[in-house]
């Protein structure tokens, strides 16, 4: 089916028709038979089938849909076969390809949209002194002001990290030492985020705390033309919002800290640059999200050490623990109204070989301190035993 996803040989997800549409060189995971391992091919060819009937399979680790010619790698015993969907019966052991090669961590400098590099003037005058350039040469080849080349130079203005990034890499940088060089960013009016070299664990913790419990806030000024933009997280948990806190000053940011309601915290911080990274890089829409939320791309081609933290943050923000005495039963339970959201979680617990179940309910309304709210939304729940 055109939206069913395939998984890629970096652990992301395209759609099906997405691939055939485009015609990409891709790799994608595929089964050796003769290693009986996974690994990484190339996608030589597309075809399509025509209309045909197609069945959804439910798993242990969820679900996907395939038409019944579909070739399914069951387990039989002790060695795998091959046979087709609609030979499958209840009971089966069948091989997902969940397995990629461990990546490693993204430097943070390549997520980056335009913005401005704060205290680089040192390179550009190594990159003049190398290559025997005049300022306008300089800006020139850079693609930057040549008016304000001076001052780029000695670090009274901040520059285009365009033009910074061409220069390290004709200078031949490293990725790490470009990182270890970009220390501060900012926008052309904004704050300066202290930037750390790669994305971290704590960075991760919080991107899933903003997916979940958490915002995007954009409001604007028709009058004067302008925009505030500030990132949010809410939660009834001091501890939790003293983490997101640690984790904003670790990038040189302030944070507006209150108590709306007694035992429910809100924090914010206004920041277009920050806003725009984790919008544009990891999909987290602005304004209302509930029930189109979903899991980033991206955080699928993550280490398994990120795709932890990430996990965490999630769980702090919409999971909760069950322990139930009585019945000897331990649960961690997920809850989220974007069933796009639940899929997405259960394929990254699925990597880690986590079974889980989904289920959903239709909530009509809820009642919140003795008061009563229309929802009218379905309520889908992740359930790990």
């Amino acid at each position: 089916p055109y939206d069913e996803k395939i998984v890629l040989s970096d652990g992301s997800r395209k759609r099906i028709g997405e691939i055939v549409e485009e015609d990409e060189e891709l790799e994608v995971l595929s089964y050796n038979e003769n290693e009986g391992e996974i690994e990484s091919n190339k996608v030589v060819d597309t075809f399509s089938n025509g209309r045909e009937n197609v069945y959804e399979i439910l798993t242990e680790t969820g679900s996907f849909k395939a038409t019944g010619n579909h070739p399914i790698l069951v387990k039989d015993e002790d060695s795998n076969k091959w046979q087709e969907l609609s030979d499958l019966e209840v009971g089966d052991k069948i091989r997902l390809g969940s397995e990629k090669a461990e990546s490693s961590s993204p430097y943070f400098f390549e997520l980056l949209p335009k913005c401005y590099a704060v205290g680089n003037g040192e390179v550009l005058k190594e990159y003049k002194e190398k290559f025997d350039l005049k300022d306008e040469e300089i800006a020139e080849r850079l693609d930057i002001s040549s008016s304000t080349i001076y001052h780029y130079k000695n670090n009274s203005k901040a520059a285009p990290i365009h033009g910074v990034l061409k220069a390290m890499r004709e200078l031949d940088y490293s990725n790490k030492e470009i990182a270890e060089r970009l220390g501060k960013i900012k926008s052309p009016y904004g704050n300066e985020i202290e930037i750390p070299e790669k994305v971290t664990e704590d960075f991760m913790w919080l991107l899933g705390m903003i997916l979940t419990d958490g915002n995007l806030n954009k409001t604007e000024d028709s009058r004067h033309g302008s925009s505030y933009t500030c990132i949010r997280v809410f939660n009834t948990n001091e501890d939790i919002i003293d983490r997101a806190k640690e984790v904003f000053d670790s990038l040189g940011l302030d944070c507006y800290e209150e108590e709306r309601e007694e035992g429910k915290f809100r924090l914010e911080v206004g920041n277009t640059l920050l806003a725009q990274v984790i919008n544009q890089e990891f999909e987290i829409p602005y304004g209302n999200k509930s029930q189109e939320t979903k899991i980033p791309e991206i955080v699928f081609k993550m280490p398994k050490s990120l795709q932890t933290s990430f996990i965490e943050g999630v769980y702090d923000g919409d999971g909760s623990f069950l322990e139930m005495e009585e019945q000897y039963k331990r649960r961690i339970h997920f809850s989220t109204s974007s069933e796009e959201f639940a899929d997405d979680l259960r394929d990254l617990l699925a990597g880690f070989r986590i079974k889980s179940r989904k289920s959903s309910q239709f909530i009509g309304d809820i009642e919140i301190d003795e008061k009563r709210y229309e929802v009218s939304k379905n309520s889908y729940s992740i359930r790990i035993r």
